[in-house]
């Protein structure tokens, strides 16, 4: 098996699940949207992230995603598989088969039902590093885990596992976190998600990359670019034509799922913009405001 020996770095947008009207996987769909990717200038893609609804997919939906993403991309990108089972003894299993059917990296997404110790995290996070070859990246989403650790525990877990080289860095505001995790962990990568709203912060703070959503990502490319080739002023003001969408979106998680799938159904890269429910439904303002919003960076859309 190949193992990908490269970074995670750039713009790694998390992969929506595109359904069709009566709730079935769309294939077909998933397929075009990932060749959207791949011809969008993204440096990876990131599966089951919290946009992709991983809550709501069957686990021989999430194998068929896996295999299917991967052949698509063809080794074109690195994909990224995230691991969201609360037991060790279940995600090991699945971060093994992600391994198997080629993914470049895991991505874990700690156990927070019923309040777990933080021996018990540190535990599971171990175990699944432990149990695969490739690269590592734990997100720390303390807003949606309710579980908050500081620099030091990820410094503590890449001593144990050296394969555990990102943090995925998800809390508000996430540019303190970044810093602490830079200062302190010699061998340890951030990311960046929550839609990029704090990605300019975050790349002054020693971010290598960013993982938004999929359905605009050329923006966030065009971004990365600028700022990468020195031009920090031209990234701010692109970013800054960004904000007022992104803090449109970041209201309400289902929000943000289901105004992505919006966007992509009207781009006509998806067939429908269906979510599995429970899921939020836009009013008619939403998406006025979203029309506008969408204006200032439609000319970069390919």
């Amino acid at each position: 098996m190949e193992v990908f020996m490269g970074k995670f770095e750039g713009i790694l947008p998390i992969l929506a699940t595109p359904f069709s009207n009566d709730g079935e996987l769309d294939y077909e769909s998933l397929e075009n949207l990932t060749e959207y990717l791949a011809g969008s200038g993204v440096h990876g893609i990131t599966m089951f992230g919290i946009a992709s609804e991983f809550h709501k997919l069957t686990d021989s939906e999430r194998d068929k995603m896996t295999e299917l993403t991967i052949q698509t991309v063809q080794k074109r990108l690195p994909v990224i598989v995230s691991i969201t089972d609360q037991s060790w003894e279940a995600a090991v299993k699945r971060a093994v088969q992600a391994e198997r059917l080629g993914a470049d990296g895991i991505m874990i997404f700690p156990p927070f039902f019923l309040n777990p110790l933080k021996a018990e995290i540190r535990n599971h996070i171990l175990k699944l590093a432990n149990a695969v070859d490739i690269p590592v990246i734990v997100q720390y989403a303390p807003n949606q885990s309710g579980i908050a650790f500081d620099s030091g525990f990820f410094v503590k877990l890449n001593e144990e596992a050296p394969n555990i080289q990102y943090v995925k860095v998800e809390s508000t505001p996430p540019g303190p976190t970044i810093s602490s995790i830079a200062s302190d962990a010699e061998n340890i990568s951030c990311l960046v998600g929550y839609a990029g709203v704090q990605m300019i912060d975050a790349l002054n703070r020693g971010a290598v990359g960013v993982q938004p959503g999929c359905s605009f990502t050329e923006p966030y490319v065009e971004i990365y670019k600028e700022y990468q080739n020195g031009n920090k002023e031209k990234a701010f003001e692109l970013h800054r034509k960004m904000l007022p969408l992104l803090n449109l979106l970041m209201q309400n998680v289902e929000l943000i799922i289901q105004a992505e799938k919006e966007i992509l159904y009207r781009r006509g890269i998806i067939k429908t913009p269906y979510c599995r429910s429970p899921k939020y439904s836009l009013d008619a303002e939403q998406h006025k405001q979203m029309n506008e919003y969408l204006k200032p960076i439609q000319d970069y859309f390919l």
